[in-house]
C-alpha cells in the first residue's frame, strides 16, 4: 500500500542520515562551531535519532488524518507536549541540553508508538 511504502521509505532515507551524523557528528560540530562547542557534539549525536521518529511521525499524521481523525492527532500531540514538558523538568536540571536533547527524543519515541497504535486499532476495526 502507499502508506507502508512511504513509511519504509521515510525509514530508508532517515536512518542513513541519522548514523552518518552520529559517526561524524564531532567534525561536524568542529567544522561549524569549533573546539569550544565540541561538547554539543554528544546532544547532536542523541539529536539526530530524532529525525528517524519524525519521519515516522510525519507518515503516521497522514494516514490518521486520512482517517477523519484530526482529534487523535491533536489528543496525541498533547500528550507528547505533556511529556515532552515533564522530562525536560527532570532532565534538564540534572543534565543540561544532553537532558534536553534525551526529553526530546523520548518524546518523538513515544508519540510515534502512540500513533502507531492507534492506527494499528484502527485498521483491527475496518
Amino acid at each position: 500500500s502507499l502508506s507502508y511504502n512511504s513509511l519504509r521509505y521515510m525509514i530508508i532515507l532517515s536512518v542513513p542520515i541519522a548514523v552518518l551524523v552520529t559517526v561524524l557528528a564531532d567534525d561536524i560540530i568542529l567544522l561549524i562551531y569549533g573546539k569550544e562547542y565540541l561538547p554539543s557534539s554528544l546532544a547532536l549525536k542523541v539529536l539526530i535519532w530524532t529525525i528517524v521518529y519524525a519521519f515516522v511521525n510525519s507518515t503516521f499524521y497522514h494516514i490518521i488524518a486520512s482517517m477523519n481523525q484530526q482529534k487523535i492527532i491533536s489528543e496525541i500531540s498533547s500528550v507528547g507536549t505533556f511529556v515532552n514538558l515533564i522530562l525536560n523538568l527532570f532532565l534538564i536540571s540534572k543534565y543540561s541540553f544532553l537532558g534536553a536533547s534525551i526529553a526530546t527524543l523520548a518524546t518523538e519515541f513515544i508519540t510515534t508508538i502512540m500513533m502507531g497504535l492507534f492506527i494499528r486499532k484502527a485498521k483491527k476495526s475496518i
